[in-house]
Protein backbone atom coordinates (compact mmCIF):
# COMPACT_ATOMS: atom_id res chain seq x y z
CA UNK A 1 0.00 0.00 0.00
CA UNK A 2 1.28 3.52 -0.67
CA UNK A 3 2.21 5.65 2.35
CA UNK A 4 -0.81 7.81 2.00
CA UNK A 5 -0.38 11.59 0.71
CA UNK A 6 3.45 11.12 0.56
CA UNK A 7 3.47 8.66 -2.34
CA UNK A 8 1.80 9.49 -5.88
CA UNK A 9 1.30 8.17 -9.10
CA UNK A 10 3.11 10.48 -12.25
CA UNK A 11 0.54 11.73 -14.64
CA UNK A 12 3.27 11.57 -17.41
CA UNK A 13 4.49 8.05 -16.65
CA UNK A 14 1.98 6.20 -14.37
CA UNK A 15 5.56 5.25 -12.27
CA UNK A 16 5.22 5.92 -8.19
CA UNK A 17 6.94 8.73 -7.36
CA UNK A 18 8.52 7.72 -4.19
CA UNK A 19 9.01 10.59 -2.19
CA UNK A 20 7.67 13.87 -2.04
CA UNK A 21 10.71 15.65 -3.16
CA UNK A 22 10.72 13.68 -6.19
CA UNK A 23 7.57 15.53 -7.73
CA UNK A 24 6.36 18.16 -8.92
CA UNK A 25 2.63 19.80 -10.03
CA UNK A 26 1.79 21.28 -12.91
CA UNK A 27 -0.66 22.86 -14.63
CA UNK A 28 -1.51 26.06 -17.20
CA UNK A 29 -2.59 28.88 -17.24
CA UNK A 30 -4.66 30.87 -19.39
CA UNK A 31 -5.34 34.69 -19.54
CA UNK A 32 -9.78 34.60 -19.98
CA UNK A 33 -10.87 37.65 -21.75
CA UNK A 34 -12.95 40.30 -21.45
CA UNK A 35 -11.96 40.36 -17.60
CA UNK A 36 -8.14 39.58 -18.47
CA UNK A 37 -8.25 37.10 -15.46
CA UNK A 38 -6.44 34.39 -15.43
CA UNK A 39 -7.71 30.50 -15.52
CA UNK A 40 -6.13 27.71 -14.11
CA UNK A 41 -6.75 23.92 -15.15
CA UNK A 42 -4.72 20.50 -16.04
CA UNK A 43 -3.54 20.22 -12.93
CA UNK A 44 -1.06 17.27 -12.70
CA UNK A 45 1.40 15.40 -10.56
CA UNK A 46 4.77 14.48 -12.33
CA UNK A 47 8.48 13.26 -10.93
CA UNK A 48 10.58 16.41 -11.13
CA UNK A 49 13.03 17.19 -13.42
CA UNK A 50 15.85 15.96 -10.45
CA UNK A 51 14.70 12.35 -11.26
CA UNK A 52 12.68 11.19 -14.37
CA UNK A 53 12.43 14.74 -15.75
CA UNK A 54 8.30 13.73 -16.54
CA UNK A 55 7.74 17.67 -16.36
CA UNK A 56 8.81 19.02 -19.85
CA UNK A 57 6.75 22.28 -20.66
CA UNK A 58 8.12 22.52 -23.63
CA UNK A 59 6.60 19.29 -24.99
CA UNK A 60 3.25 19.36 -23.35
CA UNK A 61 2.52 23.28 -22.95
CA UNK A 62 1.98 23.11 -18.90
CA UNK A 63 3.37 26.80 -18.22
CA UNK A 64 3.49 26.67 -14.60
CA UNK A 65 4.95 24.29 -12.09
CA UNK A 66 5.64 24.59 -8.28
CA UNK A 67 7.24 21.41 -5.99
CA UNK A 68 4.90 19.19 -4.96
CA UNK A 69 5.38 19.38 -1.14
CA UNK A 70 4.38 22.80 -1.93
CA UNK A 71 0.57 21.46 -2.79
CA UNK A 72 0.60 19.53 1.04
CA UNK A 73 -0.06 19.65 4.63
CA UNK A 74 -0.67 23.16 5.91
CA UNK A 75 0.98 25.27 3.24
CA UNK A 76 -0.77 22.85 0.49
CA UNK A 77 -4.01 23.95 1.67
CA UNK A 78 -3.89 27.57 1.79
CA UNK A 79 -2.19 26.98 -1.82
CA UNK A 80 -5.23 24.86 -3.01
CA UNK A 81 -7.69 27.59 -1.65
CA UNK A 82 -5.97 29.98 -3.24
CA UNK A 83 -7.09 29.03 -6.47
CA UNK A 84 -11.11 29.12 -5.39
CA UNK A 85 -10.72 32.60 -3.28
CA UNK A 86 -7.30 34.22 -2.23
CA UNK A 87 -10.27 36.00 0.51
CA UNK A 88 -11.44 39.48 1.28
CA UNK A 89 -8.46 40.20 3.07
CA UNK A 90 -6.52 39.93 0.16
CA UNK A 91 -8.92 40.15 -2.87
CA UNK A 92 -11.71 42.97 -2.01
CA UNK A 93 -13.19 42.65 -5.36
CA UNK A 94 -13.85 38.90 -5.78
CA UNK A 95 -14.54 37.83 -9.40
CA UNK A 96 -15.19 34.47 -9.30
CA UNK A 97 -12.81 31.05 -8.98
CA UNK A 98 -9.38 30.60 -10.97
CA UNK A 99 -9.77 27.38 -11.85
CA UNK A 100 -11.15 26.72 -15.21
CA UNK A 101 -12.73 23.32 -14.74
CA UNK A 102 -13.85 22.28 -11.26
CA UNK A 103 -14.69 18.98 -11.29
CA UNK A 104 -10.98 17.76 -12.76
CA UNK A 105 -9.61 20.56 -9.51
CA UNK A 106 -11.62 18.58 -7.21
CA UNK A 107 -10.02 15.46 -8.36
CA UNK A 108 -6.77 16.60 -8.30
CA UNK A 109 -7.17 18.12 -4.54
CA UNK A 110 -8.71 14.55 -3.68
CA UNK A 111 -5.62 13.53 -4.58
CA UNK A 112 -3.68 15.64 -2.26
CA UNK A 113 -5.86 15.58 0.51
CA UNK A 114 -7.74 12.28 1.50
CA UNK A 115 -5.72 9.80 2.37
CA UNK A 116 -5.61 6.44 0.49
CA UNK A 117 -7.36 8.29 -2.47
CA UNK A 118 -4.47 8.03 -4.87
CA UNK A 119 -3.97 4.26 -4.50
CA UNK A 120 -7.98 3.39 -4.92
CA UNK A 121 -8.48 5.67 -7.50
CA UNK A 122 -6.64 2.96 -10.16
CA UNK A 123 -9.29 0.53 -8.93
CA UNK A 124 -11.84 2.89 -9.06
CA UNK A 125 -13.80 1.75 -11.99
CA UNK A 126 -13.56 -2.13 -11.37
CA UNK A 127 -14.76 -1.78 -8.08
CA UNK A 128 -17.80 0.56 -8.93
CA UNK A 129 -18.67 -2.21 -11.78
CA UNK A 130 -18.20 -5.16 -9.31
CA UNK A 131 -20.83 -3.50 -7.26
CA UNK A 132 -18.41 -2.46 -4.36
CA UNK A 133 -20.44 0.80 -3.70
CA UNK A 134 -23.69 -0.67 -3.55
CA UNK A 135 -24.80 -0.73 -0.02
CA UNK A 136 -22.18 1.56 1.09
CA UNK A 137 -23.41 5.37 1.40
CA UNK A 138 -22.13 8.22 -0.80
CA UNK A 139 -20.73 10.03 2.39
CA UNK A 140 -18.87 7.30 2.69
CA UNK A 141 -16.91 6.65 -0.36
CA UNK A 142 -13.63 8.96 0.59
CA UNK A 143 -13.39 7.56 4.45
CA UNK A 144 -9.96 5.16 5.37
CA UNK A 145 -11.96 2.47 5.62
CA UNK A 146 -13.56 2.10 2.73
CA UNK A 147 -10.48 3.14 0.87
CA UNK A 148 -7.95 0.72 2.66
CA UNK A 149 -11.13 -1.75 1.95
CA UNK A 150 -11.09 -1.64 -1.84
CA UNK A 151 -7.19 -1.06 -1.81
CA UNK A 152 -6.98 -4.46 -0.59
CA UNK A 153 -9.17 -6.01 -2.13
CA UNK A 154 -8.57 -5.02 -5.88
CA UNK A 155 -5.16 -4.76 -5.40
CA UNK A 156 -4.98 -8.30 -4.41
CA UNK A 157 -6.99 -9.49 -7.32
CA UNK A 158 -4.36 -7.48 -9.34
CA UNK A 159 -1.76 -9.71 -8.13
CA UNK A 160 -3.16 -13.16 -8.88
Amino acid sequence: MLKPLEQFYCDTCDMLIEKVDDGAVEWKDKSEAPEGRHLSGSFRICHNTKTKNCYQPERTGYNNNSALSKFLGEEGYIQLLDFIDRGSRIDKNYSGTRISDMREYVEFVKRLTIPHYEEARHYWDEAQQDGFFDNIGEHKYFLKETLTELIEKYSSEEEE
